[in-house]
Protein backbone atom coordinates (compact mmCIF):
# COMPACT_ATOMS: atom_id res chain seq x y z
CA UNK A 1 0.00 0.00 0.00
CA UNK A 2 1.13 3.50 -0.79
CA UNK A 3 1.09 6.37 1.45
CA UNK A 4 -1.65 7.90 -1.07
CA UNK A 5 -3.78 5.04 -1.08
CA UNK A 6 -3.65 5.07 2.96
CA UNK A 7 -4.65 8.40 3.05
CA UNK A 8 -7.31 8.09 0.40
CA UNK A 9 -8.69 5.65 3.39
CA UNK A 10 -8.12 7.21 6.35
CA UNK A 11 -10.09 10.52 3.88
CA UNK A 12 -12.94 8.16 3.51
CA UNK A 13 -12.98 6.74 7.23
CA UNK A 14 -12.63 10.48 8.80
CA UNK A 15 -15.59 11.31 6.18
CA UNK A 16 -18.10 8.93 7.35
CA UNK A 17 -16.95 9.23 11.14
CA UNK A 18 -17.62 12.89 10.13
CA UNK A 19 -21.09 12.40 8.75
CA UNK A 20 -22.54 10.37 11.62
CA UNK A 21 -21.06 12.62 14.03
CA UNK A 22 -23.04 15.02 12.81
CA UNK A 23 -26.13 13.40 12.09
CA UNK A 24 -25.97 12.30 15.95
CA UNK A 25 -25.20 15.88 16.90
CA UNK A 26 -28.37 16.83 15.11
CA UNK A 27 -30.39 13.82 16.79
CA UNK A 28 -29.66 14.81 20.70
CA UNK A 29 -30.14 18.93 19.87
CA UNK A 30 -33.57 18.77 18.41
CA UNK A 31 -34.38 22.34 18.60
CA UNK A 32 -31.67 23.05 16.43
CA UNK A 33 -32.31 20.84 13.66
CA UNK A 34 -34.84 21.09 10.69
CA UNK A 35 -37.71 17.74 11.15
CA UNK A 36 -36.79 15.24 8.96
CA UNK A 37 -39.56 14.13 5.98
CA UNK A 38 -37.79 10.80 6.04
CA UNK A 39 -37.89 9.73 9.58
CA UNK A 40 -39.74 6.04 10.42
CA UNK A 41 -42.18 6.04 12.73
CA UNK A 42 -41.49 3.25 15.16
CA UNK A 43 -45.26 3.27 16.97
CA UNK A 44 -48.37 4.37 16.62
CA UNK A 45 -47.70 7.97 17.76
CA UNK A 46 -47.81 8.18 21.51
CA UNK A 47 -46.06 10.48 23.50
CA UNK A 48 -42.86 9.77 23.93
CA UNK A 49 -41.99 7.95 20.53
CA UNK A 50 -40.19 10.80 19.55
CA UNK A 51 -37.18 10.42 21.67
CA UNK A 52 -37.46 6.21 21.80
CA UNK A 53 -36.75 6.70 17.87
CA UNK A 54 -34.13 9.01 18.30
CA UNK A 55 -32.47 7.43 21.04
CA UNK A 56 -32.63 4.08 18.69
CA UNK A 57 -31.38 6.28 15.77
CA UNK A 58 -28.45 7.53 18.15
CA UNK A 59 -27.61 4.01 18.80
CA UNK A 60 -27.47 2.91 15.46
CA UNK A 61 -25.75 5.40 13.72
CA UNK A 62 -22.88 5.26 16.89
CA UNK A 63 -23.08 1.25 15.87
CA UNK A 64 -22.02 2.49 12.16
CA UNK A 65 -19.84 5.45 13.29
CA UNK A 66 -17.61 2.95 15.30
CA UNK A 67 -16.74 0.72 12.18
CA UNK A 68 -15.03 3.58 10.60
CA UNK A 69 -13.20 4.93 13.89
CA UNK A 70 -12.27 0.90 14.20
CA UNK A 71 -10.80 0.87 10.30
CA UNK A 72 -8.58 3.88 11.54
CA UNK A 73 -7.17 2.39 14.83
CA UNK A 74 -6.15 -0.73 12.97
CA UNK A 75 -3.81 1.35 11.09
CA UNK A 76 -3.15 3.50 14.36
CA UNK A 77 -1.58 0.56 16.00
CA UNK A 78 1.25 0.31 13.35
CA UNK A 79 2.55 3.87 14.27
CA UNK A 80 6.15 3.73 16.08
CA UNK A 81 5.16 6.71 18.30
CA UNK A 82 2.31 8.07 20.67
CA UNK A 83 2.90 11.67 19.20
CA UNK A 84 2.15 9.92 15.43
CA UNK A 85 -1.00 8.25 16.76
CA UNK A 86 -2.24 11.31 18.03
CA UNK A 87 -1.80 13.09 15.13
CA UNK A 88 -3.25 10.29 12.81
CA UNK A 89 -5.94 10.21 15.64
CA UNK A 90 -6.92 13.85 16.02
CA UNK A 91 -7.12 14.51 11.98
CA UNK A 92 -8.94 11.31 11.15
CA UNK A 93 -10.77 10.42 14.16
CA UNK A 94 -11.37 13.98 15.64
CA UNK A 95 -11.51 15.67 12.21
CA UNK A 96 -9.23 18.20 13.79
CA UNK A 97 -7.71 20.99 11.30
CA UNK A 98 -3.69 21.17 11.14
CA UNK A 99 -3.70 24.41 12.58
CA UNK A 100 -5.86 22.91 15.69
CA UNK A 101 -3.50 20.13 15.88
CA UNK A 102 -0.52 21.81 15.95
CA UNK A 103 -2.39 23.95 19.08
CA UNK A 104 -2.95 21.32 21.23
CA UNK A 105 0.27 19.18 20.55
CA UNK A 106 1.98 22.62 21.20
CA UNK A 107 3.97 21.93 17.81
CA UNK A 108 4.16 24.34 14.73
CA UNK A 109 2.05 23.55 12.24
CA UNK A 110 5.01 21.70 9.86
CA UNK A 111 5.79 19.68 12.77
CA UNK A 112 3.19 18.49 12.61
CA UNK A 113 3.00 17.68 9.10
CA UNK A 114 6.13 15.92 9.20
CA UNK A 115 4.91 13.65 12.17
CA UNK A 116 2.04 13.01 9.83
CA UNK A 117 4.10 11.99 7.25
CA UNK A 118 6.11 10.28 9.11
CA UNK A 119 2.85 8.45 10.76
CA UNK A 120 1.65 7.21 7.00
CA UNK A 121 5.52 5.93 5.99
CA UNK A 122 5.82 3.94 9.26
CA UNK A 123 2.25 2.58 8.51
CA UNK A 124 2.65 1.38 5.11
CA UNK A 125 6.52 0.82 5.43
CA UNK A 126 4.70 -2.06 8.53
CA UNK A 127 1.78 -3.13 6.55
CA UNK A 128 4.73 -3.91 3.31
CA UNK A 129 6.92 -6.15 5.80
Amino acid sequence: MTELELKEILQFEAKGIRRYRERIDDLRNPSVRAPDANAEVVSGGKRGDGVLNSTCEIIRLEEQMQAHVDTVWKYLVYCDTELQRDVIKYRYIDWMRWEKIALKMRYSEQHVYRLHWQAMRVICNKLSS
